[in-house]
């Protein structure tokens, strides 16, 4: 399978680490990664992820924690009829009770439905980048490293997605019948490195999360590099490019930012 992995080299007066755009879900097709990825993350001290691999394994519990309404509170108490109607359509698609989210706070209700939407696509996290780079990592004696906490992240998102916008966050859920559809535009984005399609894909909402976590990260890795901890960071791929992107917030910082040659598996 041919793809155009988004690895770039991160270099300023000699100090130097790695950066690479990951993508959440994908397919056993991607794999095994290509040796000079491999090569590239065994040479590197420490392996720099959104979370490290014991965050992520607490993040489930932390997140059902902030999900949930206010005791006495359910979500059809904070849409519109006609909203909370498109929430029983999407989950009747999923053959869901209302029983089964109807304690939980939007922000939670759409990520829910998120995640059954990735399973029928044939996509699985197994299969993600992120969690993939991992493994390699852990069996190449690497330390571990997460840019964020899973309590500072989902703090983060649960903020910037408030009940108070409950009607948007319901209708951005994605109709069954197209879900595979607009995740296939997703995956082909990241096989071909193709931010523009990816970005087009992002709603406003979503790409200021990425700009706030893109200008808190930036002076993180420019020290990681700087105290020459040789870091491979891997992050999102839609966390890469743009005006706001890790690559240009990099570049205003000093740093030379240039794509890995052998990108091609």
């Amino acid at each position: 399978m041919d793809i155009n992995w988004p690895i770039y080299k991160i270099e300023r007066l000699g100090h130097c680490g790695y950066l690479m755009g990951t993508i959440h879900l994908g397919s056993q097709q991607m794999y095994p990664l290509p040796k000079f990825i491999v090569n590239t993350l065994a040479q590197s001290k420490q392996l720099i992820t959104e979370m490290s691999a014991t965050e992520t394994g607490s993040a489930g519990e932390l997140m059902e924690d902030e999900a949930m309404l206010e005791p006495g509170t359910v979500i059809a108490d904070i849409l519109e009829p006609d909203v909370f109607e498109y929430l029983l359509e999407r989950a009747e698609e999923y053959e869901l009770e209302l029983t089964e989210f109807e304690n939980y706070r939007p922000w939670y209700i759409a990520t829910f439905f998120t995640s059954l939407a990735y399973k029928q696509t044939g996509k699985s996290m197994l299969y993600g980048v992120d969690l993939q780079l991992q493994r390699l990592a852990k069996q190449n004696n690497l330390l571990g490293v997460g840019l964020e906490t899973a309590d500072a992240q989902i703090n983060e998102v649960a903020g910037a997605y408030p009940d108070s916008d409950a009607n948007d966050i319901i209708r951005s859920i994605i109709p069954q019948a197209t879900v595979s559809d607009e995740i296939e535009v997703i995956y082909q984005a990241y096989i071909n490195d193709n931010p523009t399609t990816l970005t087009e894909q992002i709603n406003e909402l979503a790409e200021n999360i990425t700009v706030g976590r893109n200008k808190a990260w930036t002076p993180i890795i420019a020290n990681l590099v700087m105290n020459d901890a040789k870091p491979f960071i891997a992050v999102g791929f839609g966390h890469l490019h743009g005006y706001d992107g890790l690559i240009k917030l990099l570049q205003n910082q000093g740093f030379t930012v240039d794509k890995l040659l052998g990108n091609v598996q």
